[in-house]
Formats: C-alpha cells, sequence, structure tokens
C-alpha cells in the first residue's frame, strides 16, 4: 500500500478505537452511576432518588447493550434499486469495466445496474467485519451516460473500481455499522440527557474522523482514474459532474412541476435533459468537515498537471463518442427510470414545488397557517381573499381567478401533510386523498363548502378535528380500563398525579386496551387497525371504535392525540355519574380543582392484582394491560409504593413491548420510539 493507502489504513484503525472508546465512555458512565445507586441504596434505603438512579441505570445499560450486539450483527444491504444490465445488454459497457478492473487490480463487479441518479457509485457484500469480500455491484447514472463521452465515463468507472482495488468498501462497512452504532445509541439513552450530551460530543469526532478516512478514499479512487484515463479526462470529467448533477436536479423538479396537468414518459424527460446537460452550471462549491468528498479544488489539484500523458490506456486512444452507445439495449434507460425510487424522487420534488407556491401564498396572507388560512377564507370568502394575495403570488397559466388560488391552497394542503402526490408514468400526478382537490376548488367558489374541505382535514390530522360530544356509555356495569387508571390517577390528597398529557393519553390508551382484549382491534407496528367492527355493547368502547373505523390508518400515538380531550371528557362524564368525581374549591389556592374522593381500598386492591399478574403463573391479561399504562403515565410509584423496586423493573421491561405503553411516552414526548 502506497504512503496514501497507509494514511487511510491508519485513519480507519483511529476510527475503529474511537469506536470502542465511545462505548468503553458509555460503560464507564454506567459504572459510575451504578455505584453511585449502590451507594445511595445503602446510605438512603427507599428514598426516591434511588429509585430514580437505578432506572436511570438500567435505562442506559440497555441504551448502550442494544446498538452494540445490533453493529456487531448487521450489515448494509444492496441498495435495491435500478435495471440489471447484462452482457447483451451493455456489451461495450461490460468489456469496459472487465478492462478497467484488470488494469487497477481487482476483480469485476458481479453485477451492472442503471440507475436514475446523476451518480455512480459500488457496493459490496462485505462480512465479518470488513475482513471478508462478497458480491459486488456496480451502480452507473443514466444521466452520467447522455451527459459524457466515453473516456469521461472510463475516469468515472475507473474510479468506482478504485475503490474496491483499495479495500475501501471494507474498512467502509466498519464506518457504516459505527455511524450507526453511534447515532442509535445517542438515541436509545436520549440526546437530551446528561448521558447522551456527553456521548454525543464524542460521537461527533468520531464522525469528524470517519469522514476524514472518507475524503482520503475519493482521493485515492481519483488516483486509479488518473492511471487509466489521464490527468486531462479525469479532470474535464470531474469538472463537468457537478453542472450534470445540478442540471438532471432541475430537470427531475421542472418534471414533477409539468406532470402536474400532462403525463409524459421517460424517453421525454431523458431528451428534455439530453438537449444541455450542463444548463444549470455547477453549483457553489461548500467545504463541510463532515462531507465524505473533498471540495472540486482539492481533488483538481491532487491530480496534477493536466497536460502529463496517462500511464495507461486500456481501450486505445481517446474515443469522443457519447457514453450512452455502451448500452445497445435503449429500452434500459426507460426502465431505470420506472423503479419506485425515481417515482419517490419525483414525488418529493413536487411536495417541494408545493411547498415554494404554499410560502408565496402564507406569506400573502400574513403566515397565518393552514387552519389560520381556511379561518380567514371562511370570514372574508374567496374572492376577498383572492384579491388580498394577488400581488404577492404567481398564477400559472394565466389563472388569475379563484382557480389559481385553488392551486395554492392546494399547495399548502400538501406542504402541510394534508395530501400526497402520487406518480404513474404516463399520468398526471395524483393527489390523495382523492377528493382532496375538488374539496380545495369547492371551499375556493363557495364559502359554504370550506366547512367540508375543514372536516377532510381534519381527518387527515393538519388541523384540528371539531370537537364532538362522546357517548360516555354505562359506567355503572363494572369499571373499564379507564375508569380504573382514572382512579389511579389521583392521590390521597385528591389531586390528579401525572401531567395533564401523559393523563389524556393514557386513558386513550386505556380505552385501545379493552378494544384489544374484546378483539375488535389490533396495534401491530405501532399502527391502530379495526380487526373487528362489531358494536361491543358498550356505548363508551363503540363511540371510540366508531371513531376508529371511520378516520385513517393511524399510529397509536396519533390516536391518542387525536382522541384525547374527547375520551377524558366521557370518563370523567362517568365518574361524575359514579357520584366519585365532582369540582370543588381550593381554599389554599386562587382556582377551582377537580377533585375525587378517594378509595384508598381499591387502589390497594388495583396494586395487589398488579403484583399478582406480573409475579404470578397464570397472568390475568386486563391486569397487565393495566401495568403498563401505569408504567406509561408514570405513576407506578405511588400505586405499588416506592419500595417495589424489583416489581417496577419487571413492569419496566414488560411495558417496553406493549405497544400502546410506548405510544403514550411517544405522544408527550418522552423518548420513547412507538
Amino acid at each position: 500500500m502506497d504512503g496514501g493507502g497507509f494514511t487511510v489504513g491508519l485513519r480507519a484503525l483511529v476510527a475503529v478505537l474511537l469506536l470502542a472508546g465511545f462505548y468503553a465512555l458509555g460503560f464507564a458512565l454506567l459504572a459510575g452511576l451504578a455505584w453511585a445507586g449502590a451507594w445511595l441504596l445503602w446510605a438512603f434505603p427507599g428514598r426516591d432518588v434511588t429509585d430514580a438512579l437505578i432506572g436511570v441505570v438500567w435505562a442506559t445499560a440497555a441504551g448502550l447493550a442494544v446498538p452494540a450486539w445490533r453493529v456487531l450483527r448487521t450489515r448494509p444491504d444492496a441498495p435495491d434499486t435500478g435495471v440489471v444490465v447484462d452482457d447483451r445488454a451493455a456489451p461495450e459497457l461490460w468489456r469496459h469495466v472487465r478492462e478497467l478492473a484488470v488494469v487497477v487490480g481487482t476483480r469485476p463487479p458481479d453485477e451492472i445496474r442503471l440507475v436514475a441518479d446523476a451518480n455512480a457509485y459500488v457496493w459490496e457484500d462485505v462480512r465479518r467485519l470488513g475482513l471478508r469480500g462478497g458480491e459486488r455491484r456496480l451502480y452507473v447514472g443514466v444521466p452520467l451516460l447522455s451527459a459524457l463521452t466515453v473516456e469521461q465515463m472510463w475516469a468515472v468507472l475507473a474510479h468506482e473500481l478504485g475503490h474496491y482495488s483499495q479495500q475501501h468498501l471494507r474498512l467502509g462497512s466498519i464506518t457504516y455499522r459505527g455511524l450507526r452504532a453511534v447515532s442509535g445509541t445517542i438515541e436509545a439513552i436520549g440526546p437530551r440527557t446528561v448521558l447522551g450530551v456527553v456521548l454525543s460530543g464524542y460521537g461527533a469526532v468520531y464522525v469528524l474522523v470517519s469522514m476524514a478516512v472518507c475524503r482520503r478514499q475519493e482521493l485515492e479512487a481519483d488516483a486509479a482514474a488518473v492511471r487509466v484515463a489521464g490527468p486531462g479526462v479525469t479532470a474535464a470529467a470531474l469538472r463537468r459532474l457537478p453542472a450534470v448533477a445540478a442540471t438532471w436536479q432541475m430537470a427531475v423538479a421542472s418534471y414533477a412541476r409539468w406532470a402536474r396537468d400532462e403525463g409524459y414518459r421517460p424517453e421525454e424527460l431523458l431528451a428534455r435533459f439530453a438537449r444541455d446537460p450542463e444548463f444549470a452550471g455547477a453549483p457553489a462549491a461548500v467545504a463541510v468537515p463532515w462531507d465524505t468528498h473533498p471540495p472540486l479544488a482539492e481533488r483538481l489539484a491532487a491530480i496534477g498537471p493536466v497536460g502529463a500523458e496517462a500511464a495507461v490506456r486500456p481501450v486505445g486512444t481517446g474515443d469522443e463518442r457519447p457514453a450512452e452507445v455502451l448500452v445497445s439495449d435503449r429500452e434500459a434507460f426507460a426502465a431505470a427510470l420506472r423503479g419506485a425510487d425515481f417515482s419517490a424522487a419525483i414525488e418529493a420534488a413536487a411536495v417541494h414545488e408545493a411547498e415554494i407556491d404554499a410560502e408565496r401564498l402564507h406569506t400573502a396572507a400574513g403566515r397565518p397557517g393552514i387552519d389560520g388560512l381556511l379561518r380567514v377564507l371562511e370570514r372574508i370568502g374567496p374572492q376577498e381573499l383572492f384579491e388580498r394575495v394577488r400581488p404577492a403570488v404567481r398564477w400559472d397559466d394565466g389563472r388569475a381567478d379563484g382557480t389559481g388560488l385553488a392551486q395554492y391552497l392546494l399547495a399548502a394542503v400538501i406542504a402541510a401533510g394534508g395530501a400526497r402526490w402520487r406518480h404513474e408514468w404516463g399520468e398526471p400526478l395524483r393527489v390523495e386523498p382523492p377528493g382532496m382537490p375538488g374539496a380545495v376548488a369547492a371551499a375556493c367558489r363557495d364559502r359554504d363548502a370550506i366547512e367540508q374541505l375543514r372536516a377532510l382535514l381534519g381527518g387527515e390530522g393538519v388541523v384540528p378535528s371539531p370537537r364532538r360530544a362522546m357517548d360516555h356509555g354505562r359506567p355503572f356495569d363494572g369499571p373499564l380500563l379507564p375508569d380504573e387508571l382514572f382512579a389511579l390517577s389521583y392521590g390521597p390528597d385528591r389531586r390528579r398525579r401525572p401531567e395533564l398529557p401523559a393523563f389524556n393519553a393514557g386513558l386513550v390508551a386505556a380505552v385501545l386496551a379493552e378494544l384489544r382484549l374484546l378483539g375488535r382491534i389490533e396495534v401491530s407496528g405501532g399502527a391502530v387497525a379495526v380487526a373487528d367492527p362489531a358494536p361491543t355493547g358498550e356505548g363508551f368502547l363503540d363511540a371510540v371504535l366508531e371513531r376508529v373505523a371511520a378516520g385513517p390508518e393511524r399510529a397509536a400515538h396519533e390516536w391518542l392525540r387525536e382522541l384525547g380531550s374527547d375520551v377524558t371528557d366521557a370518563v370523567v362524564s362517568r365518574a361524575r355519574l359514579r357520584g366519585t368525581f365532582r369540582p370543588v374549591r381550593d381554599t389554599t389556592l386562587t382556582y377551582a380543582t377537580n377533585s375525587l374522593r378517594h378509595d384508598g381500598i381499591g387502589q390497594a386492591r388495583a396494586a395487589a392484582r398488579i403484583r399478582s399478574a406480573v409475579e404470578g403463573g397464570r397472568p390475568d391479561e386486563r391486569d397487565l394491560a393495566l401495568a403498563a399504562l401505569v408504567w406509561a403515565v408514570e405513576i407506578a410509584g405511588p400505586v405499588l409504593g416506592r419500595g417495589a423496586v424489583t416489581l417496577r423493573l419487571r413492569i419496566e421491561r414488560m411495558s417496553h413491548r406493549d405497544p400502546l405503553a410506548r405510544a403514550v411516552r411517544t405522544a408527550v414526548g418522552m423518548d420513547t420510539p412507538a
């Protein structure tokens, strides 16, 4: 290995040592916490601070150990994108790649794929933390084949094969796993915790060292390109690539706007791009320490004098033909654009264009937000709103009327997440849900149609849904899980224990837990789905089931936010009918509060049931669900007693596997992924 290669190996070794040091620091801090917890337990048995510190130690240990295990067993998957081209589809491309592989001193890839990206890159199935290689893939961007000459493609291909010859992908596997381990650990522990802040600072150093290794690897790959194509051709290719990439991005963004009204085929987009693939010009280069590639000026300086002769010319003299001649199957170019990844890129570009239009509308209207726009529309009407924003927005196709206003309002809805673009070649972009464009257009013509649009947006979670009184059912047939949690949420002083967000979210989770026990809903992967819409016979449960069945599919924590206030009102009504809940005036304070008639015996029985369910041999599912809920709203300590440390740790481990319990923590921003 030459001097540059030695530097790469040394820096990679430093990156690996830094990764080991990251975990060494974490476990050292963990050991210090454990020692402090043991000392506090000995000095102050049963105190709250000891109990809290033990919980921190447990959570920190899990946050350090789980990502560490994952980094040892997970390796990056191959990008499943593009279209495979064989010797028959691209005979010249394969011939050049094989000859170039011999020159740079490596074996050729097992597969070549054409992708809809102005880039080229390689992948290798690296095993055993980079000690063993495997299958190789080369990805070549269709825009590059359309924009570069054959000899410039030699430089690009030699650069990518140089990553193989220098073992960069094997070192890159370590870097990739290390970055995932560092970010996963910090996320698991919590970036805002003290330990998370310390590890985040250390992780930043690891990232900087890793990126320095990546930049050095790019210079080594450039050296391989110079050996094959010569410094002049390599420099020309490097100068051209940024402009080609910028023009391709502009072509995709423009297509996303054209396709709103008319369908196009892949060949038409490629033809527009090929007219001038350097139209946009190269963007200004800005060097940043976390970039994987060196600045263009640094790469050109490393190449040396561009007039020097190339050391090796494996395929003869310079070939100025367009590089697209390397692929004989022209259908492969269009096929590369028909993949799901490119459709996703088009949809993302269309959303970006909608965000630009939405920004114009919000700025002209005084930045009221989407809900504020609807209120303004209701108050002054579509025509008056149109006249107000007319000077500040750009009406496409001369639509300076309600149609133009609808275009911008729909863009604001899409930018807010209330609708989505869907792309299909040959067809105009369509909006989902399908009724949204019509509802927006109707609201821009008739003030009476605004309420229908608001209801549609409320169903998408973009604007607050109108509050609806929920059936509280018959509370006298025995308490449901939300009734029990409501009772446990008040202490002996008759004051509510948890904070309001957790209180509301916990009650909704309790209702969903009842419906899950009855087989009416399923919670899988964090999402709530109706398994059986048949009524349960309990009006309160059926009211919630009806709301869930009528709404769009959502994650559990989103339902907790959506239904929180309505469910809480219904549970309070149930408690009032029971005669256990009433508003009172606290004479020591200046405001009225609510009070629950405290039932110490009932709370003791609930605690005994939870203990029996968690520790017993035949647990009751309702009691296990109640245990998870008291953990979720953080009242396990007061309910079970501060001394029940072991029991509470068991409940915490169990609750981490319950998607509804995790959803409560997610809904109130407690850094527990749903």
